[in-house]
């Protein structure tokens, strides 16, 4: 005879310890018997507990992780290719804030505080981002990785090829001032600048 006890509605998890309703525990379904039962960890902390094995696992059979990861990427690699692709086309938004995140710790929301000091233009030329192919590269020191501002591509690439050295920059600045040509051969100048 079954007792006359009512169902519980709350269960206590046995990692966190906190009491919570049995609908935030999952449910398994014993094959034999039939009884519907909640585990003994809720979902968060079984899903923590589950993220800490995978990790474990991956490390301790790192080169198996990884040989399984390339089968896979390459027996799939037509629909992944389509599936990015479809991607970053719908949402362009997302996989922006994914890239400035990834590469420098950037929020989303900051980019765009940068982009409205700047008045949506090149910290260098002034061109605006508008008028640019891509978004606004942002620009950042190699060596400390201090964001210093937002550059078209053609100065991000500038300053990257000059090494962001000053004195490199400087002496390009003397040389377009003072180009070689004019004083070494006698060229029939023309009047201006190039």
């Amino acid at each position: 005879m079954r007792s006359s006890e009512p169902i519980s509605t709350t269960k206590i998890c046995n990692i966190c310890n906190v009491e919570k309703s049995v609908n935030e525990f999952p449910k398994r379904k014993y094959a034999i018997t039939g009884i519907i039962t909640c585990t003994y960890a809720c979902r968060l902390c079984t899903r923590a507990v589950g993220k800490v094995k995978a990790k474990q696992y991956r490390i301790e059979n790192r080169e198996r992780y990884v040989e399984v990861r390339r089968k896979s990427r390459r027996k799939h690699k037509e629909y992944l290719n389509t599936y990015q692709k479809d991607f970053l086309k719908n949402n362009p938004d997302k996989a922006q804030a994914y890239r400035l995140k990834h590469s420098f710790g950037l929020k989303l929301e900051d980019y765009n505080k940068m982009l409205s000091a700047q008045e949506k233009n090149c910290a260098i030329c002034g061109i605006p981002a508008e008028a640019c192919k891509k978004a606004l590269a942002v620009d950042h020191c190699h060596s400390t990785n201090k964001i210093r501002g937002l550059l078209c591509m053609n100065c991000n690439r500038g300053l990257g090829l000059l090494r962001d050295d000053i004195q490199v920059l400087e002496a390009a600045i003397a040389y377009l001032k003072n180009p070689t040509a004019d004083r070494t051969i006698n060229l029939e100048a023309s009047s201006g600048s190039c």
